[in-house]
Formats: structure tokens, C-alpha cells, sequence
């Protein structure tokens, strides 16, 4: 090969190195300018440091996404419960983002505890929201379906209070319905008194309970296969309608004291004055009878005056 050809071969090779540099360089660029983008698309909620505590929805997302110590939960639970109380309804993305952190159970490393707290709050601030339906139906598989009795507990009083709140309507109505009356009818049920209760009230406080309501009541209340209170509220949850049972269940030494209680209080708000000499033994019995007599007998006394 003559240097001539070689030197016009160099100015070429420069050439080409230049371009393939400069190939490279673009590519780089653009590729760190689609990172950025990336980047800036990551959820702001997740994705940064703690300087302070502060109740925020930036700390509850941090909290459901990394599991929060003691004090970082306490500033989330206090967001939502400020949130509830001043009646300030949730933005769309925040609805969506709370249904489905209740769909998957919260964090891992979160004890029950802080799930029953964390999961109560956000009921409270849900029932501001727009979807009314994914709330419902979470709720009622949580009724249904959770392994710890409080928590269906809650379940059951805030499908209640999405009925009296005018947000549980028509066929989510009906279904509700139905899971109501199968857990007061499910004898190994926990939540019977609760779900009566709300049945109880489903047409409004002012309602009159229906026949069939009163029966389950009764039947509750003098179930002794039944958990004392699943019937303590039994007793108190149709009101006058349960004094027959109550007279009996006051003086049977048999029944739990607390069931006792329940049924002297119930005869002190819907007795008469033909109770006053029962209440007068009662009151002698012992000092935990006495309890609950001693004020029964002074409603009666002073409805008699009335």
C-alpha cells in the first residue's frame, strides 16, 4: 500500500471514529433522558426520606409501603382521622389507592393492631368518598371472611353506617342484607349481636323492628350456647320487646352475671312498677347485682312520678 492511500485512509478513519463517538453520545443522552422521565414518573409518595413526622397522606403511603415504625404510624392514623373528622372527602387517586390497600391487608410486617387501627380510620374517611360500591363489597368480605373477630366487627358497623348514611342502597342494599341475617344465623358467629343491631336499624333509629327481628332477638338473648355479649346486646337491641325474657333471665342464678345485668337494666328502662319488689331482692343479693338494680329501681321510681 503507497502512504499516499494511507493518508487519504486517515481523514476517513477520523471521520467514522467521529461519528460513532458522537452515535454513542446520543444514545447515552437518550437514554438518560428516558431514565429521567422514569424517574419523575415513580410515585413521589413512596420514594423519599423522612426529615420529620407529620401527619400526612405522604406518611400513610410511606407507612403502607415500607411498614413504619411506632410513631410514624401513629402521624399516618392521625392524618386519616383528621381527614374524617373535618368531612374533607378523599381526591379520586387517594380513594382508589385506600380500596385497594384494604384489598391486599396492608403491610406485611403490620401487626393486628395496627391493621384493625389503620383499616378503621380509613373506613371513616372512605365513607367520604365516591365509590360506595368497592367500599361495600370490601366490607362485606371482611365481615364475612377475616380471621379476627374486631375486625369483622368493624365490617359489620360500617355497612351499617353506609346504610344510614344514604351510601348502601338497592342491590348492594340486598346483599348486605343477606350477609347480615346469615352471620346472626351462623351459631359459631362472633358478630351476631353487632349484625343484629344493624338490622335492627336499617330503616332508621325511629324504626320499629319487625316481628321476625324481635324472635331473633329473643332467641339470642336466652341462647346460652351464644357468647355473653352477642347476648347482652341481644337483650338491649329491640328494647321493650325482650322484658318478658329479661324478667327470667334476672333472677335465674344460673346465667352469667353480665347476662343478669343486661336483663335488670332492660327491666329498669321498660319495667313497671309490679318489677319493684324483684328489683328490691336483686339489690341484696350481691354487690355486682346490686350494680344493676340499685339504678333500675330509680328509672322506675322515677317514671312513676312522670
Amino acid at each position: 500500500m503507497s502512504d499516499s492511500c494511507a493518508n487519504i485512509r486517515k481523514p476517513v478513519l477520523l471521520i467514522a471514529a467521529a461519528l460513532l463517538l458522537s452515535a454513542g453520545v446520543a444514545f447515552i443522552w437518550q437514554q438518560g433522558k428516558q431514565s429521567c422521565l422514569t424517574a419523575q414518573a415513580v410515585d413521589p409518595c413512596v420514594n423519599f426520606e423522612l426529615e420529620e413526622l407529620t401527619a400526612s397522606y405522604q406518611m400513610l403511603r410511606y407507612v403502607a409501603e415500607r411498614g413504619g415504625d411506632e410513631h410514624q404510624r401513629k402521624f399516618a392514623i392521625e392524618w386519616l382521622d383528621e381527614q374524617a373528622r373535618l368531612k374533607i372527602a378523599p381526591k379520586p387517586e387517594q380513594e382508589a389507592w385506600l380500596l385497594s390497600l384494604i384489598e391486599q391487608g396492608g403491610h406485611v410486617d403490620w401487626d393486628i393492631e395496627t391493621q384493625l387501627w389503620i383499616f378503621n380510620n380509613a373506613f371513616n374517611y372512605l365513607h367520604l368518598g365516591k365509590d360506595h360500591a368497592a367500599l361495600t363489597k370490601h366490607l362485606q368480605h371482611l365481615a364475612l371472611k377475616h380471621s379476627h373477630k374486631t375486625m369483622r366487627l368493624y365490617a359489620v358497623q360500617h355497612l351499617a353506617l353506609q346504610r344510614s348514611i344514604g351510601n348502601l342502597t338497592g342491590e348492594a342494599a340486598d346483599e348486605s342484607l343477606g350477609l347480615l341475617q346469615q352471620l346472626i344465623q351462623n351459631t359459631d358467629s362472633e358478630v351476631a349481636g353487632s349484625a343484629l343491631v344493624a338490622l335492627v336499624n336499617w330503616e332508621g333509629l325511629e324504626s320499629k323492628p319487625s316481628e321476625k327481628l324481635i324472635v331473633l332477638a329473643n332467641q339470642l338473648a336466652g341462647d346460652s350456647n351464644r357468647t355473653v355479649d352477642i347476648r347482652v346486646t341481644a337483650i338491649h337491641a329491640v328494647g321493650e320487646h325482650t322484658l318478658s325474657l329479661a324478667r327470667k333471665l334476672a333472677t335465674d342464678l344460673a346465667q352469667p352475671v353480665q347476662v343478669r345485668k343486661a336483663a335488670i337494666a332492660c327491666i329498669g328502662q321498660h319495667g313497671t312498677e309490679s318489677d319493684t319488689a324483684t328489683l328490691q331482692q336483686l339489690a341484696q343479693e350481691n354487690f355486682r347485682i346490686a350494680q344493676a338494680a340499685e339504678p333500675a329501681l330509680k328509672n322506675i321510681r322515677a317514671s312513676k312520678l312522670h
